[in-house]
């Protein structure tokens, strides 16, 4: 039985040099969120097979501001994110 497609997601963001980054994500976790969200990531329709990660404000808009280690603030509303 298939529970749905796998795809990657990949997490774009911009260092503390203002530099584009980019990394393929294991799991991630909203500040806001109890739980990680791991690998496999799966869909229910079939699409291209590489996703990017959002804020839940739909801006990608992610900053590396220092305050902790594989976390990320949203430019647009401020929301934190864990990236693994």
């Amino acid at each position: 039985m298939n529970d749905g497609f796998e795809v990657d997601i990949y997490f774009r963001y911009k260092d503390h040099s203002e530099r584009n980054k980019s990394i393929q994500v294991s799991s991630f976790k909203f500040d806001d969120e109890i739980q990680y969200f791991n690998k496999p990531f799966l869909i229910s329709y079939k699409a291209k097979t590489k996703k990017t990660l959002t804020c839940k404000c739909r801006a990608n808009d992610w900053h590396d501001n220092g305050r902790d280690v594989n976390e990320y603030e949203c430019g647009q509303c401020g929301m934190f994110i864990t990236v693994i």
